[in-house]
This record gives C-alpha cells, structure tokens and sequence, in this order.
C-alpha cells in the first residue's frame, strides 16, 4: 500500500495464511517437544520409581552381574532409589519441558542446542534402561508400561531432534 493511499481498510486487512505458515514449524516443535517430556517424566518417574522396590533392584542387579559374582544386600541397598526421589525427578523433567516451550514461544535460538543436549542424554538414558525391559515386565504391576515409557522416551526424543534441527524449524526461529 502506498502511504498517500485513502483507504484505511487496505493497511488493516492483511491476510493471516503467512503468519500461519510461520508459525506450523513452531507449533509442531512444540507438541513434540510436549510429548517428550510427557513421556520423560513418565519414564524417568516409572523406572526410578520400580528401583525402589528391592525386589527389582536385586533382579537388575543379578541380571546385570550375569551370574559372575553374589548380589549382597549392601548392593541392593546401594542401588535403591531413595524414598521420595521419584517424584522429584519427574517433576524436574516437567519443569524443564516446561522451560524448553517457553524458549520456543518466544523464539529463543539456544532452545534448539541446549535442549539438544539434554535430549541426547535422555536417549542414551532409555536406551540404557531398556537393557532392563524384561526385569520391568517381570516387576509385573505398571511395569509394562514404565517400559513402554521408556521405549516412547526414546522414539520421541530421536523425533524431537529430527523436528529441532529441520530447516523450517531454523527459519521459524529467525522470523
């Protein structure tokens, strides 16, 4: 529109369709990035969780010693996870999923690197305690389903850095 045009209707009606389009990568960056630290907080709470009991702890631990040596009651103790960790390390994941939308909302490039990071080594975590899938199956109860968390973790955090790192998202970020 030229400035010296007469009508006031012209500078008001814009059409919406780019503004949608700009912000589709953003909206997607963020629903992955919700559904990753949904199913975090449910992995990380579930399998902690389950390594309170001893009764697991002394499974995992047999399983992982592969017979080699004794598990002791020290190790079991050991390997516990104190009384009341669980829940705060769940909510530790919420509220750094939380920090990472809030990043996203307001177009902070550093969301995309430092969540990175902490997505990386939440896949090396779940493919870590999945070595122990057949344990949490065999704890019975919400077992199957910590291990089903687990695997999740994995799958959405490997989606979360494909959906982080696309060009589309990287442009959204620069708009």
């Amino acid at each position: 529109m030229h400035p010296l045009d007469d009508d006031p209707h012209a500078a008001t009606d814009r059409d919406p369709a780019p503004d949608r389009a700009a912000l589709r990568p953003l909206r997607l960056f963020q629903t992955v990035t919700a559904v990753t630290g949904a199913l975090s907080a449910a992995g990380v709470g579930g399998v902690l969780a389950l390594q309170s009991t001893p009764g697991y702890a002394r499974a995992v631990l047999e399983a992982r010693s592969w017979g080699a040596s004794e598990v002791t009651d020290a190790d079991v103790a050991a390997f516990l996870t104190p009384a009341g960790a669980w829940p705060v390390a769940a909510a530790a994941v919420v509220v750094l999923t939380l920090v990472l939308l809030a990043g996203i909302t307001r177009r902070i490039r550093a969301v995309r690197p430092v969540g990175s990071v902490f997505v990386v080594l939440g896949m090396l975590t779940a493919a870590f305690w999945m070595v122990d899938g057949g344990r949490m199956v065999q704890a019975g109860g919400g077992g199957p389903a910590v291990l089903g968390a687990v695997v999740g973790m994995l799958v959405s955090s490997a989606v979360w850095l494909r959906v982080a790192h696309r060009r589309e998202t990287r442009d959204a970020f620069d708009a």
